[in-house]
């Protein structure tokens, strides 16, 4: 141990270095990032202006990806707690710097997951949100756009990675409401006429007379300064025995209708569409550590499986066959009307050949959530193949065809690569091709799909 800690640790230091010291260590000033990867891992400080540190992080990481090391700044900055280990303290570097190297040698291969890595490697750090009013979705990670690097993944990254408990959420920072089209945090909240919907409303206070029962606006009521009914010229002096008001408080300036109370409508600032408060998508926006099966994944290396898609209602592939023959003769014996639905991905393997296996994981994670927001509890769904989803929808009668057919369109729609294709496939149930053995008419019909 002691030989340990009289060894000198190297620590790079990017920008002024004279505010750097400590023990056992030696301070090495390099004048720019890209010098740091002719060396082993190590320390590294970097100390320079505000905007220009962050720039440098975020060069480290997604750059020059130095996962393996310490990354500390002298002085704060807008970016630092999200892509550094904090503030330098010359305190039990040598401590440190030995358990950092003793995790860092159970790594067997380098990780497909740096970012997993970097977590892994440090107790401290997490994974934090920041909030940039400048960005659609208002929140995004830093960590996450450095080493994943492709635009709106934060979201079904940090979805697919805590099921599978590589991440586990710390603690809660906000709650947003997003626009169920196109994902924007900004949107305007409004009041609105409850017959027309339009905003374009005012608050009207109006006075009842006892006398004669006219009922009109205050300012028709003020004559000479003092109340006074305008149809019968009582003067109301006391309100709830010459006068009160009525419970209509506004009134539409488009349709003349009155009411007591408007409804609360939302306008997207960034597409312009209108929707009711309850469509809007709600997002808890959390801190993330390391969770407990990454140091298995740092260990042993990363297993390759069959990602599935995660929709409720899923049931494994004899189930579905047995339901399905059960289901179909029940049609036919009470004309009951179901729709079948294939779904093919087709495209995924020249997907993960070009993009790698995680943008696939993350992408077929993307394409489950959406296809979840379509299904209704009563709906049953089978994975048939890694590539192929099969969607029974009991009691459908198959003029909805039209409404399942846009809804599928819109998920395609959110595919951004042109590698992946939907190729849907609809059965009308009762089918009286479909007999006792419901997998060889599977096999059969999900051919013209291919």
């Amino acid at each position: 141990m002691k030989m340990e800690s009289s060894v000198s640790i190297p620590v790079y230091v990017i920008g002024e270095s004279k505010s750097v010291y400590g023990s056992d260590i030696n301070i090495i000033h390099v004048k720019s990032a890209d010098a740091l990867l002719l060396h082993e891992p190590a320390i590294c400080i970097v100390s320079l202006p505000s905007e220009e540190q962050d720039r440098t992080l975020e060069y480290l990481h997604s750059k020059l990806q130095l996962w393996n090391w310490h990354i500390y700044v002298l002085k704060a900055s807008k970016l630092s707690s999200h892509l550094s280990d904090g503030v330098w303290t010359p305190t039990n570097v040598a401590e440190q710097w030995m358990l950092h190297k003793a995790k860092l040698a159970l790594i067997k291969d380098e990780p497909l997951d740096k970012l997993l890595a970097w977590l892994w490697l440090g107790t401290e750090r997490c994974l934090k949100p920041l909030c940039d009013s400048s960005k659609k979705e208002l929140y995004h990670y830093p960590l996450i756009t450095a080493y994943i690097g492709y635009k709106n993944a934060s979201n079904n990254y940090l979805q697919l990675e805590t099921k599978r408990g590589f991440l586990k959420k710390e603690y809660t920072v906000d709650r947003i409401r997003l626009c169920p089209s196109c994902n924007s945090g900004h949107q305007n909240y409004i009041e609105t006429c409850p017959s027309c919907k339009s905003v374009d409303i005012e608050e009207m206070v109006s006075l009842h007379c006892f006398t004669c029962g006219h009922v009109g606006k205050q300012d028709h009521f003020m004559q000479r300064g003092k109340l006074e009914c305008p149809t019968c010229l009582t003067q109301l002096r006391h309100i709830g025995v010459d006068y009160d008001r009525p419970l209509e408080s506004y009134k539409c300036l488009d349709c003349d209708y009155s009411f007591s109370e408007s409804v609360a409508r939302v306008r997207c600032l960034s597409c312009t569409d209108s929707n009711e408060i309850d469509d809007l998508i709600t997002r808890h926006i959390s801190t993330y550590k390391a969770g407990d099966q990454v140091k298995n994944l740092m260990m042993y290396g990363h297993q390759s499986f069959h990602q599935e898609l995660t929709l409720k209602g899923l049931i494994d592939e004899d189930s579905f066959d047995n339901l399905l023959v059960w289901i179909n003769k029940l049609a036919i014996r009470h004309q009951h009307s179901h729709i079948l639905l294939g779904i093919k991905l087709a495209g995924i393997e020249e997907y993960s050949a070009q993009f790698g296996e995680t943008k696939l994981m993350q992408l077929i994670d993307q394409i489950s959530n959406d296809l979840n927001s379509i299904l209704r509890d009563t709906d049953i769904c089978c994975q048939y193949r890694s590539d192929m989803i099969l969607l029974l929808m009991p009691m459908t009668p198959i003029d909805s065809l039209p409404v399942l057919q846009k809804k599928i369109e819109l998920i395609a729609g959110k595919i951004e690569s042109e590698l992946v294709l939907l190729n849907v496939h609809i059965w009308s149930l009762p089918n009286v091709s479909l007999q006792d053995d419901a997998a060889k008419w599977l096999v059969d019909e999900l051919g013209t799909i291919e």
